[in-house]
């Protein structure tokens, strides 16, 4: 996958986290609380005799809580259907960002670009026969060694190099135990740490904090096991995926505010309450 292409479905994920928090804040009980006031407040002013009604304090809670069951339970459903959907996006976009992310750490040519370069078929062929070679050298030597290698290959920057770049780097990765010896030990978290380093440099500095999406959806599907929220896939109930499509823009609207904001307002919310 292209950057240009991750970078999109992460922009899909983002999105669709953000119509994921905004179902979960629009079913929140004081949201849910405000909204059933207003809605009634409405009936009231266009319906003069439920305005005289209302004037019975039972017949007004049976109306507020009748008001809050009808806007909760479209919200309900839409939220369990964008759950589904925000765990598709997000997971998409977490395998590709981790397999573009691998690919690249992994790509020798990326520190060393010219490597390779004016390197016949037979040059070629020489090479593999000293990568094996390499290999059967290295495959048992202490790290302290390998360390040796891996610093020597990276300020010589020829072909030759980064071939032991890369058996130094695959070494690193597959050997158990990398030190041959308790003494060995200092230099095996040298070479991990180096080999991370250099293979962090080969990274673009532009691909998208998939692992920050992946925490999100699970801060989210928290709040939302709070608020018996399970997910449903659109594609297989008609009524999630009809509610939806009626909630998506409101969805949208109240997920577009971070949790700081969200945080703000809902204690303000809450204080006025109080005064009242």
């Amino acid at each position: 996958m292209s950057l240009d292409s991750l970078i999109a479905v992460t922009r899909t994920a983002r999105a669709a986290l953000a119509a994921y928090r905004g179902g979960l804040r629009r079913l929140r009980p004081v949201t849910l609380d405000q909204h059933a006031d207003e809605a009634l407040a409405q009936q009231a002013a266009d319906v003069p005799g439920l305005r005289l009604l209302l004037r019975n304090p039972q017949e007004r809670i049976k109306a507020r809580a009748e008001v809050r069951n009808d806007l909760a339970r479209p919200r309900a459903r839409a939220a369990a259907g964008q759950r589904s959907m925000a765990s598709k996006a997000v997971a998409e976009a977490v395998a590709a960002g981790r397999a573009f992310i691998a690919e690249h750490r992994a790509d020798v040519e990326a520190t060393m670009p010219t490597a390779y370069h004016g390197v016949t078929a037979d040059g070629m062929i020489a090479l593999e026969l000293y990568r094996l070679q390499l290999v059967a050298a290295l495959r048992a030597a202490p790290a302290a060694e390998l360390l040796g290698t891996y610093r020597r290959a990276l300020n010589g920057k020829r072909a030759a190099d980064a071939v032991a770049c890369e058996v130094v780097e695959r070494l690193a990765e597959t050997r158990q135990p990398l030190a041959v010896s308790a003494t060995d030990r200092a230099a095996a978290k040298a070479l991990r740490e180096h080999i991370d380093g250099v293979r962090d440099l080969r990274v673009p500095s532009n691909v998208p904090d998939v692992e920050a999406l992946a925490a999100d959806l699970v801060r989210l599907h928290e709040r939302a096991e709070l608020l018996a929220v399970h997910p449903a896939d659109p594609a297989q109930y008609p009524d999630v995926a009809e509610a939806l499509a009626a909630e998506a823009a409101a969805m949208v609207e109240a997920g577009s505010a971070d949790d700081a904001e969200d945080q703000a307002a809902l204690r303000e919310l809450m204080a006025g309450g109080a005064r009242r």
